[in-house]
């Protein structure tokens, strides 16, 4: 768990919003294949 903390603390901004880009762009993608896959 302290290991955990210690990530948490030492991830920079920057990290977080190449994370946070990522993810939308993923959530896009699994969006358009959802959409695909029901019609």
């Amino acid at each position: 768990m302290h290991k955990a903390d210690v990530f948490s603390v030492q991830v920079p901004q920057s990290a977080l919003d190449m994370w946070l880009e990522l993810y939308e762009e993923v959530h896009d993608l699994i969006k358009v294949v959802l959409k695909l896959a029901l019609t």
